[in-house]
């Protein structure tokens, strides 16, 4: 249930995912310094945060008769989108396993 309450929220861009990739975000804006590096001028300031988009995709490893392998075509072809996958979680007694993969929006 939390599962799905957490894929609603990311889905929704009201939840981060970085905890479950081992990541935090440590993006600070840039204070006191000038693009020409001269005291007393300041530059434009960035956004504290990367802001992502997110993709889901629920993989089945068992079909009923025979185990397969989570195809690992599917996680380069993702990665050459740009994706990285941020997270996966078993199904139930791992009959398949929910991929999210996140990257930066445009």
């Amino acid at each position: 249930m939390w599962f799905k309450l957490a894929v609603m929220a990311v889905m929704a861009g009201q939840l981060s995912l970085t905890a479950c990739a081992g990541k935090q975000n440590t993006t600070e804006p840039t204070k006191g310094v000038s693009q020409a590096g001269q005291a007393g001028q300041v530059a434009p300031q960035e956004p504290a945060y990367e802001r992502w988009e997110y993709k889901v995709q629920v993989k089945g490893l068992y079909d009923g008769n025979e185990w397969h392998e989570l195809p690992v075509a599917d996680l380069n072809a993702a990665g050459d989108e740009g994706w990285e996958l941020a997270c996966a979680v078993p199904g139930v007694q791992s009959f398949n396993v929910t991929l999210i993969y996140k990257r930066p929006k445009p």
